[in-house]
Order: structure tokens, then C-alpha cells, then sequence
């Protein structure tokens, strides 16, 4: 008898001791609307190449302003306005001796682009989905200090800014992206990068803007 009771007394016992492991998801990242960054924002691009020879020089380079608006229920407008310009003429030697004349050819393309779209948040990156006609631009913005020169030209008073840096840039050069790898956008006035080359020489520059 006894031995017929055992095993269904360890079939009662086999729930209690069994019991499953529980199952820990993985919780998702967080993704929300982005009005911390809220704001009116603006960067300043400026930038310049030159390529000369014993017979001739070129530059060519480009200079665009963008203006960024965030509203506190994450809506994003973006305007880009600038133009893209080039020269090419005759060397230094040639345009002081007056061998050349005044062959110099000078070129400028403006344009303008409106875009629209959304801030979203996902964890530290603050990402902003654009829209123009049919183009689509995301960037994948962060929150940094940047060193910056004050506004006016003759001051070299260093401060630190808060800036949403953002890439990737657009309307920019390949040339340009040692020196401009991502868009610096600051609360008004904003800042302004001068990037300039010329032959072995190199400028660059971030500064503030003026009220």
C-alpha cells in the first residue's frame, strides 16, 4: 500500500518545486517628443579654397545660414540661405605686372531650402526627422559646450557656448568636412564658423554672432 501512495505523492510536490524561471524583458528605449531642446537656434557657415598654380589661382567656396526653430510641442522648421561662389583668374605675379588683364571669372549660385518635420528623443541623441518635397533629412543631434571667440571681430575672449550639434551637414563642401563635421546650432544670436584655406595656410575660426 505504501508503496503505491509514494508515487503520487511526488507528482503532488513536482508543481511546487518545479517552478518556471520568470522571463525579464528587456525593456525598449524610450522614445518621445524632444521639448527640452525647445528654441530658436542659428549657425553660420563660411567657408574658403584657393588652388593656385605658377599661371593661375582659383577659390571656390560657400557660405549659408540656417536657422532652426524647435516649439515646445517638438515641431521643427529648418531654412537654409546661402550661395556658393567661385573665382578663377590669373596669378598674384601676372595681375601685379598687368600681363593679364582683367581676365577674372567670377561666379555665385544662391539658394534656398525650407524644411519641416519633428524632434524626437531616443536616449542622449536628439533626432530631428526633415522634410522638403520629396527630400527627406534626419539628423542626429547631441547636447555639448563648444569654445567660442566673443562677437566682436578684434576680441579673442574665449567662452564656453551650449550648442545642439547635428549631423549630418548639408549644402557643404567635401572639402569642407575636416573643419565643418556637424552643424553648431546655438540660441540666438548663434555662432558663426569661418573656415578658410589657402595653399599651405588654414584658418579657422568659431566666434559668436552679434545681437
Amino acid at each position: 500500500m505504501l508503496s503505491s501512495v509514494r508515487p503520487l505523492l511526488l507528482l503532488a510536490l513536482l508543481p511546487a518545486c518545479s517552478r518556471p524561471t520568470p522571463v525579464v524583458g528587456v525593456p525598449a528605449e524610450v522614445v518621445e517628443p524632444a521639448p527640452t531642446v525647445a528654441g530658436t537656434y542659428r549657425f553660420v557657415v563660411s567657408t574658403s579654397h584657393e588652388i593656385s598654380c605658377s599661371q593661375s589661382f582659383e577659390t571656390h567656396g560657400v557660405s549659408v545660414t540656417y536657422d532652426l526653430n524647435i516649439d515646445p510641442s517638438a515641431k521643427v522648421t529648418l531654412k537654409l540661405e546661402g550661395q556658393k561662389s567661385s573665382t578663377f583668374g590669373p596669378n598674384f605675379g601676372k595681375y601685379e605686372s598687368g600681363s593679364a588683364g582683367n581676365q577674372f571669372d567670377h561666379r555665385s549660385t544662391p539658394f534656398v531650402e525650407q524644411w519641416s518635420g519633428v524632434a524626437k528623443a531616443v536616449g542622449d541623441t536628439v533626432w530631428l526627422d526633415l522634410a522638403s518635397g520629396a527630400l527627406r533629412w534626419k539628423l542626429a543631434c547631441t547636447r555639448k559646450q563648444v569654445d567660442a571667440k566673443a562677437a566682436a571681430a578684434d576680441s579673442n575672449v574665449t567662452t564656453s557656448v551650449a550648442a545642439l550639434s547635428c549631423t549630418p551637414p548639408r549644402r557643404l563642401g567635401d572639402d569642407d568636412a575636416k573643419n565643418v563635421p556637424a552643424l553648431l546650432f546655438a540660441a540666438l544670436p548663434g555662432l558663426r564658423l569661418s573656415a578658410d584655406d589657402y595653399g599651405a595656410a588654414e584658418f579657422v575660426e568659431l566666434r559668436r554672432l552679434a545681437p
